[in-house]
């Protein structure tokens, strides 16, 4: 994938992030405080849709579990990150996915049980993963002292989700049925 699908979930997971099983490991590093709002605000719109996909397409309530909570805490950063762009006079980015979030959403779609799971995880760890690396990045190089101090409160919810997403991958939760 040319662009990091940025998660973060997000994160806030924030999220997902955008999120990407076979994205490898190409985080991009923004250092532009517009650049990085729309990396967190489509990362944070990825995660709450292919979230709520997986409240529908999966059969198992661990899975649905942790969806809802991807939905709760990336609706949460969503409103900090609106909230210290207006205080900071910073413009709203666009309210829109990546391209290659939207196929990520697009090859979820059709996915049910462990099938849909198995994508559905592998989806939330790469994207919390690169997500940690792109906000760890920016609180060290951002020009923005107050996204900086948002990324900083934002990391340990997008760690947590990274482990829980690896704690259910790994734990049986995308077995077959």
């Amino acid at each position: 994938m040319k662009y990091l699908v940025i998660a973060a979930a997000a994160i806030f997971s924030f999220a997902g992030f955008a999120t990407g099983a076979d994205a490898g490991s190409k985080a991009r590093t923004f250092t532009e405080a517009g650049e990085f709002a729309q990396a967190l605000k489509s990362s944070g719109h990825f995660e709450i849709t292919s979230s709520a996909i997986a409240l529908q397409n999966s059969d198992n309530d661990e899975v649905k579990k942790f969806a809802q909570k991807m939905i709760d805490d990336h609706k949460a950063a969503d409103q900090k990150l609106m909230d210290t762009l207006k205080q900071a006079n910073l413009p709203e980015p666009e309210y829109a996915m990546l391209e290659e979030q939207t196929e990520m959403v697009q090859n979820l779609e059709p996915l049910h049980g462990a099938r849909f799971d198995r994508r559905y995880l592998q989806d939330q760890v790469q994207g919390h993963r690169e997500a940690i690396q792109l906000i760890e990045g920016y609180t060290k190089r951002g020009d923005n002292d107050a996204l900086k101090q948002l990324a900083s409160s934002l990391l340990p919810t997008i760690e947590e989700h990274y482990r829980m997403a690896q704690q259910l991958s790994a734990g049986g939760a995308t077995a077959r049925r």
